[in-house]
């Protein structure tokens, strides 16, 4: 009893005496670094953060900053009257193994995304590098305040939405969320560094029965579902699992958000796809079954699998759909083999994750509209918009119009160039871009957020048409293996690369 007594007491002191010291230094910190971003040491992480889409009013929201080279922090802390042993227990100060040399700041040159519990204390950061370095990504070490495992990004700021709508929607990375959140998807969090736990998975389910994990729509997005969806198995019970979004044109959640937008983002999300399809889909998908041992070691499979349901009812009820879907399954797939169809087949429980998007065009139409509604924009960015790889017939018809019109008379004005469009061409073209036109219309932007804006949607869509060239290049390059097929495959990447460089300029 004795000893119970003084670990409560040591427990106690820690919690109402220590911890709000500690939380003192993580709001501290946190402060150091919002007003360092935007400092001239900071001059480039804020470009960065701008490069990608992001406002000030975005930065403020999120909390984001930037931690300065050197040991400025630390300095800092220590001025502020703080112990440096505290600066070392929550993993701002990082220990110097030479006596010579005082201890350093653990995040440096980085841009700093603040990290929150679900009261909104400051418990931990993420830090980003803005060159080619790695890690890429930099977690706070745990700590008594932070646990990796135990806590999502922006949970703080997606609770009350996921309370009000009993929906949760778990991205990849921080980027991801606050792109998501940018859109109106304010349930949107993501994991810490770590694959998806089981106490992530609890904390999700206080708020919405079926969280939607959206992973990127490529190889390792897919195996990242796979992993969550084993995580998720031993602790299903009775109203609780797990839905899954893959995005197309191997994006992820953050450049569709910017590609695609809000209405594009919903129809994905309408098609989840839940638990039981993503473990069929693992199970079944791109294997032969010709012969008898290939289905009893499927249906070995099966059972292995849903072992790991702890929950006996879960487990049932799982057992008795597999079981129908195997009967069905195989009598599909034996009647295909004695007809001669040798081709590995998709099982009839499985869709397409989701078609490709069109080449684009709605992002494309977009573009158009800008130029009709701003005609001054063309001259501005005429040679990108002369080497855009438009493949819907409708829209490129139209931007060989406005090219031929705008090379002529760069000067005209906006009605002046809808009554040419209209008079010399068809009423057709406003019907095409009727949508655009409205949003764009009931948007009444200036001419100033009408040139920034449009500069970074043609940015992102170049973008997005360089990586849908090099997929294409890929997927060509794995059945060939032909050498001309790779170097243009890393031409093209350097290309991509230099034009995300001048992006940040």
């Amino acid at each position: 009893t004795e000893e119970k007594d003084s670990h409560l007491k040591a427990f106690n002191k820690l919690f109402f005496e220590k911890i709000p010291d500690l939380y003192e230094i993580m709001e501290k910190t946190c402060v150091f670094f919002e007003k360092m971003l935007y400092s001239p040491a900071g001059e480039q992480a804020l470009k960065y953060l701008h490069g990608r889409g992001l406002t000030d009013e975005d930065i403020k929201h999120f909390r984001l900053g930037y931690a300065p080279m050197g040991g400025m922090l630390r300095s800092y802390l220590l001025k502020s009257g703080f112990k440096e042993s505290d600066l070392i227990e929550v993993g701002l100060v990082g220990k110097s193994h030479q006596p010579d040399r005082p201890n350093f700041d653990y995040f440096r040159n980085r841009v700093m995304f603040s990290i929150t519990d679900k009261r909104g204390h400051i418990i931990a950061f993420g830090g980003r590098v803005m060159e080619k370095a790695e890690p890429k990504y930099l977690n706070s070490p745990e700590t008594v305040l932070f646990h990796k495992s135990e806590n999502l990004y922006a949970l703080s700021l997606a609770t009350d939405t996921m309370r009000k709508s009993a929906s949760a929607l778990l991205v990849e990375g921080y980027m991801d969320v606050i792109a998501l959140h940018k859109i109106g998807f304010t349930q949107a969090v993501a994991p810490l560094g770590t694959a998806l736990t089981e106490q992530q998975i609890e904390l999700l389910w206080k708020y919405a029965p079926e969280p939607v994990i959206c992973f990127d729509g490529d190889g390792a997005g897919m195996h990242a579902a796979q992993r969550a969806a084993h995580r998720v198995l031993p602790v299903l019970k009775e109203g609780c699992s797990l839905k899954f979004v893959f995005l197309p044109d191997n994006l992820d959640p953050d450049e569709f958000a910017k590609l695609r937008g809000k209405k594009d983002f919903e129809a994905l999300l309408a098609d989840a796809k839940p638990l039981k399809w993503l473990l069929w889909n693992e199970l079944t998908v791109g294997k032969n079954f010709e012969t008898p041992e290939q289905f009893a070691a499927l249906e070995k499979q099966i059972a292995e699998l849903l072992s790991n349901i702890k929950n006996n009812t879960v487990r049932g009820y799982y057992e008795k759909e597999f079981t129908l879907e195997l009967r069905k399954f195989t009598k599909e797939m034996m009647y295909l083999n004695r007809n001669g169809n040798t081709k590995k087949v998709v099982p009839s429980m499985t869709v397409n994750i989701i078609p490709a998007l069109s080449p684009l065009v709605n992002d494309i139409k977009m573009l158009l509209t800008y130029i009709i509604l701003f005609p001054e924009l063309y001259a501005e960015h005429m040679d990108d918009l002369i080497n855009l790889k438009i493949t819907d017939r409708k829209a490129l018809r139209l931007m060989e119009i406005l090219t031929t019109e705008l090379t002529e008379n760069s000067v005209i004005s906006a009605e002046d160039l809808h009554k040419l469009l209209e008079t010399k061409y068809s009423k057709n073209i406003f019907i095409y871009l009727k949508t655009e036109l409205e949003t764009l219309e009931r948007a009444q932007k200036t001419q100033r957020v009408a040139q920034k804006e449009f500069k970074e949607r043609l940015s992102a869509l170049n973008a997005a048409l360089l990586n849908e060239e090099i997929n294409n290049l890929l997927k060509e390059f794995k059945k060939t293996q032909d050498p001309q097929l790779w170097t243009q495959i890393l031409s093209l990447k350097q290309e991509l690369e230099q034009k995300s460089d001048e992006d940040l300029m």
